[in-house]
């Protein structure tokens, strides 16, 4: 018998830079979406079979299946917090990781695809919700987020989240274009590179207004997210990226010459998405793309 889950990319919508601990770690607000199933990586899990991993797909060769890997930390931090509830470590089995997502892209590829494993996991061997979660928020700052997969807001390291009604992104494009120009960007130096000012915290209440116009506040839970929101937002990590990957430069580029209703850089990059009306709007810029270039399209 084997399992199997997907992992989606995961897409910052928006990404608004609003302090810095003590620590160094940057504290954000995010407005974060996750793709169609199956735009994404897969997870196979064979319970009978010798615990470890192995990876196939487009981008294997780039993935590590040691215990670097956040599949196997997953499983670890698993065993350890079941160890810890004087519980006793559970006997997991094989790992199979289809990887068709580009790593260090900004799209949460590895987090989702630990993600993938702890649902095998806890179909597998019927964990509690609570416990998974918990487990997911040790794992990393992204981890909680990409547990739920659902519209949600990140704040904090992102590690604090609000999840958001179903009907939000109604008033947006249903159709994404993901591309990238097949550059891996370190997360970290984008972090040291981001020298803007900060922007102000974007959520008041229920009322979501833009840094940029703070006397326009929209009302989300009556309008859900438009366009023009969107554009109000941008990601403020995108600037310090293009300045150490000019190759996301290109991919905006494109994805306006296409006629993407709105585009912008996920994460810290080098991943861009493009929104559109139509899927053939959408399919017409996919087919455009370079054939060096990672792309995928899906409906939201």
């Amino acid at each position: 018998m084997t399992l199997t889950a997907y992992a989606p990319p995961k897409i910052n919508l928006s990404l608004k830079i609003i302090g810095k601990k003590e620590s160094g770690y940057h504290l954000l607000e995010s407005i974060v979406v996750f793709g169609a199933h199956n735009s994404g990586d897969m997870v196979h899990y064979a319970p009978e079979a010798k615990f470890g991993l192995q990876v196939t797909g487009i981008f294997a060769d780039k993935v590590p299946s040691d215990a670097s890997n956040l599949i196997l930390k997953i499983c670890d931090i698993v065993n350890a917090e079941r160890v810890k509830l004087k519980q006793s470590p559970l006997e997991f089995g094989g790992f199979t990781l289809e990887k068709k997502l580009p790593i260090a892209s900004g799209i949460g590829g590895g987090t989702m695809d630990a993600m993938a494993a702890l649902e095998l996991i806890q179909q597998h061997h019927n964990l509690p919700d609570e416990f998974c979660l918990h487990c997911a928020k040790i794992l990393g700052a992204d981890g909680a987020a990409c547990w739920h997969g659902k519209p949600l807001i990140m704040r904090g390291i992102g590690d604090k989240i609000e999840l958001l009604p179903a009907n939000v992104l109604d008033n947006l494009p249903k159709f994404c274009v993901l591309l990238n120009a097949n550059v891996a960007v370190n997360t970290g130096e984008v972090f040291k590179a981001f020298s803007a000012a900060l922007s102000y915290p974007l959520w008041v209440g229920s009322t979501l207004t833009s840094a940029k116009k703070m006397d326009s506040p929209h009302k989300r839970e009556n309008e859900g997210f438009t366009i023009q929101m969107l554009q109000e937002l941008d990601n403020d990590l995108q600037a310090p990226a293009i300045q150490i990957c000019p190759e996301i430069a290109d991919v905006l580029a494109f994805l306006a010459q296409n006629r993407a209703e709105y585009h912008a850089m996920s994460g810290s990059g080098g991943t861009c998405f493009g929104l559109f009306e139509t899927e053939i709007a959408a399919h017409n810029a996919f087919n455009a793309a370079p054939n060096n270039w990672w792309k995928c399209v899906f409906k939201f």
